[in-house]
């Protein structure tokens, strides 16, 4: 079912780092999660290069068949859980901008961003933007404050995790809601919510 679920987002061009929250399956699910974000780079990026033998059969292998997971299984059990992040960041010679897109191989600095945005962190979050909220009611009576504030909290966490370019939190906000904001609309909604949560 989750591999299933990936394959659509996929489709639907919404990118691993996006799919949240992540590894809460164990191996089953941090194995699924990778191979999510190689099915990702091998399908955006066709010409990449593996520095890795192991890896360079993955990338030749077809997308998504039995022989791609069966050496994409082989490369997952020589990293997990020892090293994933790094050792499959180093194999697939991985720039920082394909880091960003991938859900299983965060640099430490991307490990630190998503940590604040899952668990008690976020949820201390939400409730700072909804109580702004309430103490700042939508004047059009159109919105209550925890819609406002869920939708805030939503739209910080895309931020976040799509490397906090303004534009593609538009792009990939309008993606997973249907609703278009401009760049700078973004950019306004982000600053707001900084002051609330910090």
């Amino acid at each position: 079912m989750l591999w299933a679920l990936h394959v659509e987002l996929d489709k639907r061009n919404i990118p691993p780092c996006i799919r949240f929250p992540g590894h809460q399956l164990g191996p089953q699910g941090d194995y699924i999660t990778l191979a999510a974000d190689v099915l990702w780079l091998h399908k955006r990026h066709p010409e990449h290069k593996a520095l890795y033998r192991g890896w360079a059969s993955v990338l030749a292998a077809p997308r998504g068949r039995e022989k791609w997971h069966q050496n994409l299984y082989r490369q997952f059990l020589f990293a997990y859980p020892r090293g994933l992040a790094y050792l499959v960041s180093k194999g697939l010679a991985l720039a920082t901008e394909h880091r960003q897109q991938l859900a299983s191989v965060p640099t430490p600095s991307m490990v630190k961003i998503r940590a604040a945005l899952e668990g008690e962190a976020f949820t201390s979050k939400l409730d700072q933007l909804t109580q702004h909220a309430t103490e700042h009611p939508d004047r059009s009576g159109k919105y209550k404050p925890a819609d406002i504030g869920r939708r805030r909290a939503q739209l910080y966490r895309v931020h976040a995790l799509s490397g906090k370019s303004p534009t593609r939190t538009a792009e990939l906000w309008h993606r997973l809601s249907g609703e278009k904001l401009s760049r700078q609309t973004v950019s306004r909604q982000i600053e707001a919510a900084g002051l609330v949560i910090g």
